[in-house]
């Protein structure tokens, strides 16, 4: 008889064993797959998800009227009196408005190889010529800050383009209804103040999202990476000088501020040892930030900021405060702010079209 080994299995034992170990590798393989690829199964496929809404605003994770959105403060890119920077140009609220800023700048006589221009915000919606406002902005490498329309821009698109826009304007029907304040909140949380005319935000939402796309991937890519605040330098006569859409909270770190604040803020109140924005009444931003800047002798020590998106108060060239929103988007003017070196500013104005807005 023919001894056998006990160290080896039988034959029909040894392809059980085998099966069963490529089982239990195979079942690992697969468990190991599913991890892997989880978050990909939770993710919007690139049909759901446009390319251009990954960014700034998370699909209503953020919520936009909190201070917890960090404040990008950056240095434009060149220096005045280097490199053959001979101006700056800092130039007020163009809305859209292209044929009334090419007119500026023919007036100034701007030269692309010695100018470098700066916009203050509110740079498209409301005029007709948009996408070429902010064409000539990138071609010629212009610096600019984010306004409060840029940000409302970006809140209808991220959370509107690829939504069903039909059912806003089905809701239109019943101003007072549960459904339109709902699908409204999300573009009402990129407003300081909170808009009770569910109406006029659910068309304007339709009329951003129209513009974000009339725009293009480029431009629209351009808007995104604007900074929130810019330091010009230090200018004669001027001190330091910041740009900002509206402006600042005084004893405030210009990056401690709310971006809400910033983009918006008009008139404030006194409120636990800080001001806080108010719609109504208060005290103008502008003149607490001059007084707080007298209290520093040295002028050349001093912070003068210029902002834009009060209209209502117009050009106003404080000590250390210039405002630049002169109207143009209802019939005022376009303003220029021109810096030159070792000399004081001047400004520069045209008038501008009174029209029906394509984007209100």
């Amino acid at each position: 008889m023919a001894r056998t080994n006990p160290a080896s299995p039988a034959p029909r034992s040894r392809r059980s064993w085998v099966r069963h170990m490529v089982a239990w590798t195979l079942a690992a393989l697969a468990v190991l797959f599913f991890c892997t690829h989880l978050d990909k199964l939770h993710r919007p496929s690139s049909k759901q998800l446009n390319s251009r809404s990954v960014g700034r605003f998370a699909p209503r994770d953020v919520s936009l009227g909190t201070p917890d959105i960090a404040v990008k403060v950056e240095n434009i890119p060149v220096t005045l009196g280097k490199r053959d920077v001979e101006r700056l140009l800092i130039i007020g609220d163009v809305h859209g408005m292209g044929k009334e800023l090419n007119t500026l700048l023919e007036k100034v006589i701007y030269d692309k190889k010695h100018d470098h221009v700066i916009l203050v915000g509110d740079v498209v919606t409301l005029g007709l010529e948009n996408k070429d406002v902010v064409d000539l902005a990138r071609k010629d490498k212009w610096s600019a800050v984010t306004g409060n329309h840029e940000w409302q821009l970006l809140a209808a698109f991220d959370n509107y383009n690829s939504y069903d826009l039909e059912k806003l304007t089905s809701a239109l029907k019943d101003p007072q209804s549960p459904e339109l304040g709902k699908l409204t909140s999300a573009y009402n949380d990129a407003h300081l103040f909170p808009q009770p005319d569910k109406v006029k935000l659910a068309k304007k939402i339709k009329l951003d999202v129209q513009l974000a796309n009339d725009l293009g991937d480029a431009n629209l890519k351009w808007i995104r990476g604007l900074p929130h605040v810019l330091r010009v330098g230090d200018i004669q006569s001027l001190g330091h000088v910041v740009v900002v859409h509206a402006g600042f909270i005084p004893n405030v770190e210009f990056k401690d501020q709310s971006l809400l604040t910033i983009l918006n803020l008009m008139n404030m109140q006194a409120e636990d040892g800080t001001y806080k924005p108010v719609e109504k009444g208060g005290e103008w931003w502008a003149d607490a930030w001059n007084s707080l800047q007298k209290q520093t002798e040295d002028e050349q020590k001093r912070t003068t900021v210029v902002y834009g998106h009060d209209q209502g108060r117009g050009l106003k060239l404080e000590s250390n405060t210039l405002g630049l929103d002169s109207g143009c988007k209802k019939g005022g003017t376009l303003t220029a702010l021109i810096l030159k070196p070792g000399k004081d500013y001047e400004t520069e104005s045209v008038k501008c079209r009174t029209m029906k807005k394509k984007y209100e």
